[in-house]
Protein backbone atom coordinates (compact mmCIF):
# COMPACT_ATOMS: atom_id res chain seq x y z
CA UNK A 1 0.00 0.00 0.00
CA UNK A 2 1.43 3.36 -1.24
CA UNK A 3 1.32 6.37 0.96
CA UNK A 4 -0.27 9.59 -0.60
CA UNK A 5 3.21 11.23 -0.98
CA UNK A 6 4.63 8.22 -2.86
CA UNK A 7 1.07 7.88 -4.90
CA UNK A 8 1.21 11.62 -6.02
CA UNK A 9 4.98 11.01 -7.17
CA UNK A 10 4.25 8.01 -9.17
CA UNK A 11 1.84 9.53 -10.98
CA UNK A 12 3.14 12.64 -11.31
CA UNK A 13 5.87 10.15 -12.92
CA UNK A 14 3.88 8.85 -15.36
CA UNK A 15 2.53 12.51 -16.19
CA UNK A 16 5.93 13.95 -17.14
CA UNK A 17 6.51 10.44 -19.23
CA UNK A 18 3.35 11.15 -21.26
CA UNK A 19 4.41 15.23 -21.50
CA UNK A 20 7.96 14.07 -23.15
CA UNK A 21 6.50 11.62 -25.48
CA UNK A 22 3.09 12.89 -26.65
CA UNK A 23 2.89 16.76 -25.74
CA UNK A 24 6.07 17.91 -27.01
CA UNK A 25 7.26 18.55 -23.14
CA UNK A 26 4.48 20.46 -21.79
CA UNK A 27 2.47 19.66 -18.76
CA UNK A 28 -1.25 21.36 -18.63
CA UNK A 29 -4.40 20.22 -16.64
CA UNK A 30 -5.68 18.68 -19.71
CA UNK A 31 -2.82 16.39 -19.63
CA UNK A 32 -2.59 15.71 -15.83
CA UNK A 33 -6.88 14.95 -15.89
CA UNK A 34 -5.83 12.45 -19.40
CA UNK A 35 -3.26 10.48 -17.20
CA UNK A 36 -5.08 10.06 -14.05
CA UNK A 37 -8.49 9.32 -15.78
CA UNK A 38 -6.27 6.59 -17.57
CA UNK A 39 -4.90 5.38 -14.62
CA UNK A 40 -7.82 5.93 -12.44
CA UNK A 41 -8.21 2.18 -11.59
CA UNK A 42 -4.62 1.56 -10.29
CA UNK A 43 -3.08 2.51 -7.27
CA UNK A 44 -1.21 5.56 -8.39
CA UNK A 45 -4.44 6.96 -9.94
CA UNK A 46 -5.75 7.36 -6.53
CA UNK A 47 -3.26 10.50 -5.83
CA UNK A 48 -4.51 14.11 -4.71
CA UNK A 49 -4.44 16.09 -7.90
CA UNK A 50 -3.52 19.28 -6.07
CA UNK A 51 -0.34 17.33 -4.96
CA UNK A 52 0.44 15.63 -8.12
CA UNK A 53 0.40 19.17 -9.82
CA UNK A 54 2.66 20.50 -6.79
CA UNK A 55 5.26 17.33 -7.80
CA UNK A 56 5.01 18.42 -11.38
CA UNK A 57 5.87 22.03 -10.63
CA UNK A 58 8.90 21.11 -9.00
CA UNK A 59 9.89 18.53 -11.09
CA UNK A 60 8.98 20.59 -14.27
CA UNK A 61 12.89 22.05 -14.81
CA UNK A 62 14.89 19.51 -14.34
CA UNK A 63 13.01 17.23 -16.56
CA UNK A 64 12.99 19.68 -19.05
CA UNK A 65 9.43 20.12 -19.14
CA UNK A 66 7.38 23.32 -19.40
CA UNK A 67 4.82 23.34 -17.25
CA UNK A 68 1.71 25.45 -17.60
CA UNK A 69 -1.03 25.50 -15.42
CA UNK A 70 -2.58 28.85 -13.79
CA UNK A 71 -4.31 31.16 -16.79
CA UNK A 72 -0.83 33.81 -16.55
CA UNK A 73 1.76 30.74 -17.91
CA UNK A 74 -1.20 29.91 -20.44
CA UNK A 75 -1.76 33.70 -21.37
CA UNK A 76 2.21 34.03 -22.10
CA UNK A 77 2.85 30.92 -23.71
CA UNK A 78 -0.52 32.03 -26.52
CA UNK A 79 1.66 35.36 -26.25
CA UNK A 80 4.60 33.86 -27.52
CA UNK A 81 3.02 31.61 -30.18
CA UNK A 82 1.32 34.56 -31.87
CA UNK A 83 4.21 36.60 -31.93
CA UNK A 84 5.96 33.59 -34.04
CA UNK A 85 3.10 34.16 -36.03
CA UNK A 86 2.49 36.35 -39.30
CA UNK A 87 0.11 39.17 -39.29
CA UNK A 88 -1.66 37.40 -41.45
CA UNK A 89 -2.29 34.18 -39.97
CA UNK A 90 -3.15 36.29 -36.80
CA UNK A 91 -5.82 38.04 -38.56
CA UNK A 92 -6.78 34.52 -40.07
CA UNK A 93 -7.26 33.28 -36.77
CA UNK A 94 -9.50 36.70 -35.45
CA UNK A 95 -12.04 36.17 -38.27
CA UNK A 96 -12.13 32.27 -37.85
CA UNK A 97 -13.01 32.93 -34.12
CA UNK A 98 -15.80 35.86 -35.29
CA UNK A 99 -17.48 33.71 -37.70
CA UNK A 100 -17.59 30.79 -35.10
CA UNK A 101 -20.00 32.69 -33.14
CA UNK A 102 -21.06 31.23 -29.57
CA UNK A 103 -20.52 27.76 -30.78
CA UNK A 104 -16.51 28.21 -31.24
CA UNK A 105 -14.94 27.41 -28.01
CA UNK A 106 -12.26 30.23 -28.67
CA UNK A 107 -14.74 32.92 -28.77
CA UNK A 108 -15.34 31.59 -25.07
CA UNK A 109 -11.03 31.31 -24.29
CA UNK A 110 -10.37 35.48 -22.55
CA UNK A 111 -6.73 34.40 -22.60
CA UNK A 112 -6.81 33.60 -26.06
CA UNK A 113 -8.74 36.66 -27.42
CA UNK A 114 -6.47 39.04 -24.66
CA UNK A 115 -3.60 37.77 -26.54
CA UNK A 116 -4.72 37.96 -29.80
CA UNK A 117 -5.77 41.89 -29.25
CA UNK A 118 -2.08 42.80 -27.89
CA UNK A 119 -0.49 41.15 -30.88
CA UNK A 120 -2.85 43.19 -33.20
CA UNK A 121 -2.31 46.29 -31.33
CA UNK A 122 0.94 49.36 -31.91
CA UNK A 123 2.26 47.94 -28.80
CA UNK A 124 5.55 47.15 -28.48
CA UNK A 125 6.28 43.13 -27.84
CA UNK A 126 8.41 42.72 -24.71
CA UNK A 127 11.76 41.21 -24.45
CA UNK A 128 10.40 38.22 -23.00
CA UNK A 129 8.65 37.06 -26.33
CA UNK A 130 11.94 37.06 -27.87
CA UNK A 131 13.88 34.87 -26.00
CA UNK A 132 11.44 31.91 -25.36
CA UNK A 133 10.69 29.16 -28.11
CA UNK A 134 7.15 29.24 -27.84
CA UNK A 135 5.30 25.30 -27.73
CA UNK A 136 4.19 23.41 -30.39
CA UNK A 137 0.99 22.41 -29.20
CA UNK A 138 -2.26 24.87 -29.48
CA UNK A 139 -3.29 25.84 -25.66
CA UNK A 140 -6.86 26.67 -26.92
CA UNK A 141 -9.75 24.20 -28.02
CA UNK A 142 -10.50 24.22 -31.53
CA UNK A 143 -14.09 23.75 -32.73
CA UNK A 144 -15.50 20.66 -33.64
CA UNK A 145 -17.99 19.73 -36.44
CA UNK A 146 -20.98 18.94 -35.49
CA UNK A 147 -21.13 14.93 -36.44
CA UNK A 148 -17.85 15.15 -33.94
CA UNK A 149 -20.31 16.96 -31.54
CA UNK A 150 -23.34 14.77 -31.42
CA UNK A 151 -20.88 11.70 -32.09
CA UNK A 152 -19.16 12.58 -28.31
CA UNK A 153 -22.61 13.56 -26.55
CA UNK A 154 -23.07 9.65 -28.13
CA UNK A 155 -20.84 8.19 -26.45
CA UNK A 156 -20.78 10.06 -22.96
CA UNK A 157 -24.21 8.48 -23.05
CA UNK A 158 -23.05 5.30 -23.54
CA UNK A 159 -20.38 4.70 -21.00
CA UNK A 160 -22.47 6.65 -18.35
CA UNK A 161 -25.41 3.93 -19.17
CA UNK A 162 -21.85 1.28 -18.57
CA UNK A 163 -20.82 3.23 -15.20
CA UNK A 164 -24.79 3.01 -14.28
CA UNK A 165 -25.29 -0.85 -14.66
CA UNK A 166 -29.08 -2.23 -13.83
CA UNK A 167 -29.63 -0.21 -11.26
CA UNK A 168 -32.55 1.88 -11.50
CA UNK A 169 -32.34 4.23 -8.22
CA UNK A 170 -29.60 6.16 -7.06
CA UNK A 171 -28.97 8.40 -4.01
CA UNK A 172 -26.81 11.28 -5.30
CA UNK A 173 -24.26 12.42 -2.78
CA UNK A 174 -23.32 16.48 -3.68
CA UNK A 175 -19.46 17.32 -1.93
CA UNK A 176 -18.30 21.02 -1.98
CA UNK A 177 -15.28 21.19 -0.76
CA UNK A 178 -14.78 21.84 2.85
CA UNK A 179 -18.64 21.61 3.63
CA UNK A 180 -20.90 18.70 4.72
CA UNK A 181 -22.65 16.60 1.37
CA UNK A 182 -25.98 17.23 -0.23
CA UNK A 183 -27.67 13.75 -0.16
CA UNK A 184 -30.94 13.43 -2.81
CA UNK A 185 -32.60 10.45 -4.26
CA UNK A 186 -32.54 10.64 -8.03
CA UNK A 187 -34.13 8.01 -10.77
CA UNK A 188 -32.13 6.48 -12.99
CA UNK A 189 -32.71 9.55 -15.82
CA UNK A 190 -31.18 11.73 -13.45
CA UNK A 191 -28.36 10.08 -12.93
CA UNK A 192 -27.48 9.44 -16.73
CA UNK A 193 -27.94 13.25 -17.15
CA UNK A 194 -25.31 14.09 -14.32
CA UNK A 195 -22.73 11.72 -15.82
CA UNK A 196 -23.31 13.00 -19.31
CA UNK A 197 -22.58 16.68 -17.95
CA UNK A 198 -19.84 15.51 -16.17
CA UNK A 199 -18.18 14.10 -18.96
CA UNK A 200 -18.94 16.96 -21.00
CA UNK A 201 -17.34 19.23 -18.38
CA UNK A 202 -13.86 17.12 -18.91
CA UNK A 203 -14.59 15.44 -15.39
CA UNK A 204 -13.30 12.40 -14.31
CA UNK A 205 -15.75 9.42 -13.78
CA UNK A 206 -15.12 6.00 -12.48
CA UNK A 207 -16.73 3.51 -10.36
CA UNK A 208 -16.11 3.34 -6.71
CA UNK A 209 -14.44 1.34 -4.45
CA UNK A 210 -17.53 1.93 -2.09
CA UNK A 211 -20.71 0.96 -4.84
CA UNK A 212 -21.67 3.63 -7.29
CA UNK A 213 -20.26 6.11 -9.22
CA UNK A 214 -17.52 8.79 -8.53
CA UNK A 215 -17.51 12.49 -10.44
CA UNK A 216 -14.25 15.22 -10.08
CA UNK A 217 -14.14 18.28 -11.19
CA UNK A 218 -10.82 18.96 -12.60
CA UNK A 219 -10.29 21.58 -9.83
CA UNK A 220 -11.14 19.17 -6.78
CA UNK A 221 -13.64 22.09 -5.16
CA UNK A 222 -16.69 19.78 -5.99
CA UNK A 223 -17.81 16.00 -7.17
CA UNK A 224 -20.59 13.71 -6.86
CA UNK A 225 -21.00 10.24 -5.67
CA UNK A 226 -23.87 8.06 -7.38
CA UNK A 227 -24.70 5.45 -4.74
CA UNK A 228 -27.13 2.62 -6.27
CA UNK A 229 -30.24 1.55 -3.93
CA UNK A 230 -30.59 -2.31 -3.19
CA UNK A 231 -31.61 -4.57 -0.54
CA UNK A 232 -28.45 -3.97 1.48
CA UNK A 233 -28.41 0.12 0.80
CA UNK A 234 -32.27 1.13 1.08
CA UNK A 235 -33.05 4.59 -0.13
CA UNK A 236 -32.99 7.44 1.99
CA UNK A 237 -36.30 8.76 3.07
CA UNK A 238 -38.28 10.36 0.37
CA UNK A 239 -37.64 14.10 0.06
CA UNK A 240 -40.08 16.88 -1.34
CA UNK A 241 -38.54 19.95 -3.04
CA UNK A 242 -39.84 21.69 0.06
CA UNK A 243 -38.09 19.62 2.58
CA UNK A 244 -34.53 19.95 0.19
CA UNK A 245 -35.31 23.74 0.46
CA UNK A 246 -35.95 23.74 4.13
CA UNK A 247 -32.84 21.98 5.04
CA UNK A 248 -30.84 24.01 2.48
CA UNK A 249 -32.39 27.23 4.64
CA UNK A 250 -31.51 25.42 8.30
CA UNK A 251 -28.25 25.16 7.30
CA UNK A 252 -27.61 27.92 6.08
CA UNK A 253 -28.56 29.64 9.87
CA UNK A 254 -26.12 26.96 10.92
CA UNK A 255 -23.34 28.68 9.03
CA UNK A 256 -24.26 32.25 10.11
CA UNK A 257 -24.42 30.92 13.65
CA UNK A 258 -21.11 29.55 13.47
CA UNK A 259 -19.85 32.08 11.72
CA UNK A 260 -20.72 34.63 14.66
CA UNK A 261 -19.37 32.33 17.04
CA UNK A 262 -22.37 31.36 19.69
CA UNK A 263 -20.37 28.27 21.42
CA UNK A 264 -23.28 28.57 24.31
CA UNK A 265 -26.30 26.32 23.63
CA UNK A 266 -28.47 26.99 20.74
CA UNK A 267 -31.91 27.44 22.99
CA UNK A 268 -34.77 28.95 21.65
CA UNK A 269 -34.02 32.38 23.08
CA UNK A 270 -30.36 32.13 21.77
CA UNK A 271 -31.56 31.34 18.05
CA UNK A 272 -34.04 34.29 18.19
CA UNK A 273 -31.31 36.63 19.60
CA UNK A 274 -29.19 35.68 16.79
CA UNK A 275 -31.30 35.74 13.83
CA UNK A 276 -33.43 38.61 15.09
CA UNK A 277 -31.54 40.86 12.78
CA UNK A 278 -32.19 38.90 9.68
CA UNK A 279 -34.49 39.81 6.59
CA UNK A 280 -36.65 37.26 7.39
CA UNK A 281 -35.84 35.53 11.02
CA UNK A 282 -36.70 31.73 10.84
CA UNK A 283 -39.79 30.57 11.84
CA UNK A 284 -39.72 28.65 16.02
CA UNK A 285 -40.88 25.20 14.42
CA UNK A 286 -38.15 25.21 11.91
CA UNK A 287 -35.56 25.56 15.27
CA UNK A 288 -35.02 21.45 15.80
CA UNK A 289 -33.88 21.62 12.25
CA UNK A 290 -31.51 24.32 12.89
CA UNK A 291 -30.14 22.67 15.55
CA UNK A 292 -29.54 19.50 13.87
CA UNK A 293 -28.05 21.56 11.68
CA UNK A 294 -25.67 23.49 14.01
CA UNK A 295 -25.09 20.31 15.39
CA UNK A 296 -23.93 18.67 11.90
CA UNK A 297 -21.72 21.74 10.63
CA UNK A 298 -20.03 22.36 13.20
CA UNK A 299 -15.83 22.30 12.08
CA UNK A 300 -13.82 19.60 14.30
CA UNK A 301 -10.70 22.10 14.33
CA UNK A 302 -11.54 23.07 18.34
CA UNK A 303 -10.45 19.78 19.42
CA UNK A 304 -6.41 20.23 18.60
CA UNK A 305 -5.50 24.25 18.03
CA UNK A 306 -2.36 24.33 16.61
CA UNK A 307 -3.00 21.47 14.14
CA UNK A 308 -5.71 23.29 13.37
CA UNK A 309 -3.56 26.47 12.69
CA UNK A 310 -0.44 23.82 10.89
CA UNK A 311 -2.65 23.41 8.30
CA UNK A 312 -3.62 26.83 7.83
CA UNK A 313 -0.55 28.48 7.62
CA UNK A 314 0.36 25.60 4.91
CA UNK A 315 -2.54 26.87 2.93
CA UNK A 316 -1.54 30.70 3.49
CA UNK A 317 1.79 29.46 2.60
CA UNK A 318 0.87 27.79 -1.18
CA UNK A 319 -1.83 30.52 -1.66
CA UNK A 320 1.18 33.41 -1.23
CA UNK A 321 3.27 31.15 -3.90
CA UNK A 322 0.59 30.38 -6.37
CA UNK A 323 -2.14 33.25 -5.72
CA UNK A 324 -4.61 30.78 -7.77
CA UNK A 325 -7.94 30.80 -6.72
CA UNK A 326 -8.49 26.96 -5.67
CA UNK A 327 -5.82 28.01 -3.03
CA UNK A 328 -7.39 31.78 -2.05
CA UNK A 329 -11.03 29.48 -1.30
CA UNK A 330 -8.88 26.74 0.71
CA UNK A 331 -7.68 29.81 3.29
CA UNK A 332 -11.06 31.42 2.84
CA UNK A 333 -12.10 27.83 4.56
CA UNK A 334 -9.39 27.34 7.41
CA UNK A 335 -9.89 31.13 8.17
CA UNK A 336 -14.19 29.93 8.53
CA UNK A 337 -13.27 27.09 10.86
CA UNK A 338 -10.24 28.65 13.09
CA UNK A 339 -12.49 30.52 15.45
CA UNK A 340 -13.52 27.17 17.03
CA UNK A 341 -9.82 27.00 17.93
CA UNK A 342 -9.07 30.81 18.65
CA UNK A 343 -8.99 32.98 21.81
CA UNK A 344 -12.58 35.51 21.55
CA UNK A 345 -10.55 38.18 21.08
CA UNK A 346 -9.65 37.08 17.66
CA UNK A 347 -12.41 36.10 16.34
CA UNK A 348 -13.23 39.22 14.92
CA UNK A 349 -9.88 39.43 13.33
CA UNK A 350 -10.61 36.28 11.67
CA UNK A 351 -13.88 37.22 10.12
CA UNK A 352 -12.01 40.22 8.89
CA UNK A 353 -9.19 38.60 7.03
CA UNK A 354 -11.36 35.77 5.61
CA UNK A 355 -13.94 38.37 4.08
CA UNK A 356 -10.66 40.10 2.65
CA UNK A 357 -9.38 36.76 1.34
CA UNK A 358 -12.99 36.41 -0.28
CA UNK A 359 -12.77 40.12 -1.92
CA UNK A 360 -9.69 39.23 -3.76
CA UNK A 361 -11.05 35.64 -4.50
CA UNK A 362 -13.90 37.92 -6.78
CA UNK A 363 -11.92 40.47 -7.85
CA UNK A 364 -9.55 37.51 -9.57
CA UNK A 365 -12.30 35.59 -10.41
CA UNK A 366 -13.99 38.70 -12.46
CA UNK A 367 -10.79 40.15 -13.79
CA UNK A 368 -10.91 40.84 -17.33
CA UNK A 369 -7.66 42.86 -18.07
CA UNK A 370 -4.20 42.53 -17.64
CA UNK A 371 -4.73 45.51 -15.33
CA UNK A 372 -7.40 45.09 -13.20
CA UNK A 373 -6.28 41.14 -12.70
CA UNK A 374 -2.19 42.95 -11.34
CA UNK A 375 -3.96 45.02 -8.97
CA UNK A 376 -5.82 41.81 -7.71
CA UNK A 377 -2.68 40.21 -7.87
CA UNK A 378 -1.55 42.87 -5.18
CA UNK A 379 -4.31 43.01 -2.83
CA UNK A 380 -4.19 39.48 -2.88
CA UNK A 381 -0.25 39.34 -0.99
CA UNK A 382 -2.14 42.18 1.46
CA UNK A 383 -4.75 39.70 2.23
CA UNK A 384 -2.77 36.68 2.18
CA UNK A 385 -0.16 38.40 4.54
CA UNK A 386 -3.10 39.46 6.96
CA UNK A 387 -3.98 35.71 6.96
CA UNK A 388 -0.87 34.81 8.12
CA UNK A 389 -0.60 37.44 10.94
CA UNK A 390 -3.84 36.80 12.39
CA UNK A 391 -3.24 32.45 12.06
CA UNK A 392 0.24 32.90 13.60
CA UNK A 393 -1.84 35.43 16.80
CA UNK A 394 -3.94 31.78 17.18
CA UNK A 395 -0.93 29.63 17.19
CA UNK A 396 2.25 31.10 17.25
CA UNK A 397 3.89 28.16 16.81
CA UNK A 398 2.49 27.60 13.63
CA UNK A 399 5.13 28.30 11.16
CA UNK A 400 6.80 25.16 11.24
CA UNK A 401 6.14 21.41 12.90
CA UNK A 402 8.73 21.00 16.03
CA UNK A 403 9.32 17.78 16.99
CA UNK A 404 8.01 18.63 21.03
CA UNK A 405 4.84 19.19 19.10
CA UNK A 406 4.66 15.70 17.99
CA UNK A 407 1.36 14.14 19.10
CA UNK A 408 2.11 11.29 21.03
CA UNK A 409 -1.12 8.98 22.41
CA UNK A 410 -3.90 6.95 20.33
CA UNK A 411 -6.34 9.91 21.21
CA UNK A 412 -4.11 12.64 20.55
CA UNK A 413 -3.11 11.53 17.13
CA UNK A 414 -6.34 10.78 16.14
CA UNK A 415 -7.42 14.35 16.80
CA UNK A 416 -4.18 16.02 15.66
CA UNK A 417 -5.32 14.20 12.62
CA UNK A 418 -9.02 15.32 12.18
CA UNK A 419 -8.36 19.10 12.97
CA UNK A 420 -5.16 18.92 10.59
CA UNK A 421 -7.48 17.33 7.95
CA UNK A 422 -10.55 18.80 8.45
CA UNK A 423 -11.05 21.56 5.52
CA UNK A 424 -8.51 20.08 2.89
CA UNK A 425 -8.80 16.33 3.50
CA UNK A 426 -11.67 14.14 1.72
CA UNK A 427 -14.70 12.50 3.43
CA UNK A 428 -13.34 8.54 3.25
CA UNK A 429 -9.95 10.28 4.88
CA UNK A 430 -11.75 11.52 7.62
CA UNK A 431 -14.09 8.90 8.23
CA UNK A 432 -10.88 6.58 8.10
CA UNK A 433 -9.67 8.43 10.64
CA UNK A 434 -11.86 7.17 13.36
CA UNK A 435 -11.26 3.27 12.42
CA UNK A 436 -7.32 3.43 11.15
CA UNK A 437 -4.22 2.56 13.22
CA UNK A 438 -1.94 5.35 14.51
CA UNK A 439 1.50 5.58 14.27
CA UNK A 440 4.59 7.57 13.54
CA UNK A 441 6.29 6.67 9.96
CA UNK A 442 9.55 7.69 9.07
CA UNK A 443 10.26 7.50 5.67
CA UNK A 444 14.48 7.44 4.75
CA UNK A 445 16.73 7.45 1.83
CA UNK A 446 20.53 8.34 1.14
CA UNK A 447 22.01 10.88 -0.43
CA UNK A 448 22.72 9.84 -4.39
CA UNK A 449 26.57 10.46 -3.83
CA UNK A 450 28.29 9.07 -1.39
CA UNK A 451 24.97 7.81 0.25
CA UNK A 452 26.38 9.22 3.45
CA UNK A 453 23.72 11.87 3.96
CA UNK A 454 19.97 10.54 5.20
CA UNK A 455 16.94 12.09 4.93
CA UNK A 456 14.45 11.17 7.32
CA UNK A 457 11.04 12.51 6.67
CA UNK A 458 8.85 12.17 10.40
CA UNK A 459 5.34 12.08 10.16
CA UNK A 460 2.58 10.95 13.16
CA UNK A 461 -0.91 9.47 11.24
CA UNK A 462 -3.50 6.95 11.14
CA UNK A 463 -2.93 4.47 8.63
CA UNK A 464 -5.85 3.33 6.70
CA UNK A 465 -6.85 1.45 3.63
CA UNK A 466 -6.51 5.16 1.85
CA UNK A 467 -2.93 5.38 2.87
CA UNK A 468 -1.57 6.92 5.65
CA UNK A 469 -3.37 10.17 6.88
CA UNK A 470 -0.94 12.41 8.10
CA UNK A 471 -1.36 14.33 11.57
CA UNK A 472 0.77 17.60 11.09
CA UNK A 473 3.04 18.39 8.47
CA UNK A 474 6.40 16.45 7.92
CA UNK A 475 9.41 16.57 10.05
CA UNK A 476 11.92 16.76 7.99
CA UNK A 477 15.67 15.20 9.54
CA UNK A 478 19.34 15.18 8.15
CA UNK A 479 22.05 13.67 9.71
CA UNK A 480 25.06 11.54 8.83
CA UNK A 481 24.98 7.44 9.37
CA UNK A 482 26.72 5.96 11.84
CA UNK A 483 27.20 2.40 10.02
CA UNK A 484 27.49 2.47 6.59
CA UNK A 485 26.90 -1.73 6.14
CA UNK A 486 23.23 -0.38 7.26
CA UNK A 487 20.37 0.98 5.37
CA UNK A 488 19.00 4.07 5.73
CA UNK A 489 15.83 2.88 8.13
CA UNK A 490 18.26 1.33 10.82
CA UNK A 491 20.75 4.28 10.81
CA UNK A 492 17.80 6.54 11.70
CA UNK A 493 16.28 4.02 14.37
CA UNK A 494 20.03 3.86 15.86
CA UNK A 495 20.39 7.85 15.61
CA UNK A 496 16.77 8.89 17.13
CA UNK A 497 14.84 5.54 17.83
CA UNK A 498 15.18 6.13 21.49
CA UNK A 499 14.19 10.08 21.34
CA UNK A 500 10.51 9.50 20.64
CA UNK A 501 8.36 9.54 23.46
CA UNK A 502 5.12 7.94 22.22
CA UNK A 503 2.07 5.25 23.14
CA UNK A 504 2.06 4.64 19.17
CA UNK A 505 4.47 1.91 16.90
CA UNK A 506 7.41 3.51 15.27
CA UNK A 507 7.26 2.74 11.54
CA UNK A 508 11.22 3.11 9.43
CA UNK A 509 10.87 2.60 6.04
CA UNK A 510 13.69 3.06 3.21
CA UNK A 511 12.05 4.75 0.40
CA UNK A 512 14.16 6.91 -1.94
CA UNK A 513 11.25 8.91 -3.26
CA UNK A 514 11.29 10.66 0.03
Amino acid sequence: MLTATERAEAMALQVLISARLHNDRVVTHDVVDGVMSRDADKEQGKANKETVRRVIRARGALENVRVIFTEVERYWAIREQLHHMSGDEVHALRDSITEGGDDDPRGWDKALNDAISVRMSNRLAPARLYDRKPVSIRLWREPRPEEQHDRAADDNERDASELLGDEERWVEHFRVFGRQPQVEPVDRASALGTIVWARGEGWQCYRAEAGGVNLESTTGESSYWLEPVTEERPAVKETTLADVKARRRAVGFAAKWWAEQHTEEPTDEALRATFAHCVKPPRPESYPAIREAIAAEMPPAAAAPLFAALAAHESVRDAFLSRALRDLHTVACHLETLPLAAPTGLHSELREARDAVEEVWEALRMADSLTTRNAAYDNARTAIERARTVVLAVAPRAHRMHGTDMPATVEEIRAAALAYNAVEGAPEELSAVESGTPAVRVHCRSDSGTGWTVTATITAGVGSPVGHIPAHPPIVVKFRKRDGRKDAAENARRMFGHMFRVAVPVEYVTDRRV
